[in-house]
């Protein structure tokens, strides 16, 4: 769909500076928030304020911002489990030859 393929490439562009950017997890917390406020702002104003629907504004409150809500709180999940995946399953950096001849 649409959406789908709007929110692939929100979250795609931003994920390939956002390391070298924003190095502290807090910041990338308040990119997703903001990114995806956006992206529910959009969906609503689309789908449902265009047309003009009855009782737009309650729409907003009841859905889109819920969707919003649940999406920032199963962030930090995601988060976690990324951080425990990488911990325990990436390669450890090792030092080459080279760099453990300079620290000793």
């Amino acid at each position: 769909s649409a959406n789908g393929i709007l929110a692939w490439i929100i979250w795609k562009a931003p994920s390939l500076s956002i390391p070298i950017m924003t190095p502290r997890p807090p910041c990338r917390w308040l990119i997703t928030a903001a990114v995806s406020f956006i992206q529910c702002g959009l969906d609503y104003k689309f789908y449902y304020q265009m047309w003009k629907y009855d009782h737009v504004s309650r729409i907003f409150s009841r859905y889109t911002l819920r969707i919003w809500i649940y999406t920032m709180i199963s962030s930090v999940f995601v988060y976690i489990l990324y951080k425990i995946t990488d911990r325990f399953l990436m390669p450890k950096t090792h030092l080459t030859i080279e760099e453990a001849i300079k620290t000793n």
